[in-house]
């Protein structure tokens, strides 16, 4: 089977979606992304990699998936959750040129509405 990258869609129109990498069938990494297409903008969740999958570029590839999904120069606005200040993260955000905010959400009203905390 190998290394897959798959995309589920979010249920609701800019819900949260996930990408996920799988190993012989495995998830063994994935992304909680949001994207609202009329509103432009688009929120990563989080990425996450099983320790054991570390340092071996499944984050980086998960980051580049999400910002396909929603390409910065076609006018879409990112940002993330929370984002842990430690040296091994800093140093992750900066590996990937992230485009967006860090850490501070910018939700739109679709978004929030699909998360029903409006």
């Amino acid at each position: 089977m190998g290394l897959v990258l798959v995309r589920v869609p979010p249920a609701v129109r800019a819900g949260v979606g996930q990408l996920r990498m799988r190993l012989d069938g495995v998830v063994v990494a994935d992304a909680d992304l949001a994207v609202c297409a009329p509103c432009r903008r688009a929120v990563l969740e989080q990425v996450r990699v099983d320790e054991a999958h570390r340092r071996l570029g499944y984050g980086r590839v998960l980051v580049a998936a999400a910002l396909a999904v929603a390409p910065p120069g076609q006018g879409y606005d990112w940002s993330t959750t929370t984002v842990l200040n430690s040296p091994a993260t800093r140093a992750f955000w900066a590996a990937v040129g992230w485009p967006g905010q860090l850490g501070r959400p910018d939700r739109c009203t679709d978004m929030v509405r699909a998360v029903g905390e409006g």
